[in-house]
C-alpha cells in the first residue's frame, strides 16, 4: 500500500490483500474524521452521556466559564425540593 493523507507520504507492505485492505479502511475513517473535525475517544460514558456532554458544551458555546465551573456552582447551591407542588397550590398556603 502507497498513498498520502495530509501530505504525508504512507507507504507500508501488508502480507495479505485482505490486511492492506482493512488499513486502506482505517485510514479513510481517519481522514474523514480529519475532514468534518469528528474524532473518536476512549471513554468510559454511555452513548447517552457523551451525547449530553456535547449537548452540554454546545449550551456553553460563547461563554466564557467552563463546563466544570458551572457544574460546582450548581452542585454547590441547588437543593431538591422537599416537596413538588403546583405553584396556584403553593399560594394558597
Amino acid at each position: 500500500m502507497d498513498g498520502w493523507l495530509h501530505d504525508v507520504r504512507l507507504r507500508k507492505n501488508f502480507k495479505s490483500r485482505e490486511e492492506a485492505a482493512v488499513e486502506k479502511t482505517a485510514l479513510e475513517i481517519k481522514a474523514e474524521q480529519v475532514a468534518s473535525g469528528l474524532r473518536s475517544t476512549a471513554t468510559r460514558l454511555r452513548d447517552e452521556q457523551v451525547r449530553e456532554a456535547e449537548a452540554a458544551f454546545h449550551r456553553l458555546d460563547g461563554r466564557t466559564r467552563s463546563l466544570t465551573f458551572y457544574l460546582d456552582y450548581a452542585l454547590a447551591n441547588y437543593r431538591d425540593p422537599i416537596r413538588d407542588m403546583p405553584l396556584a397550590e403553593a399560594a394558597k398556603d
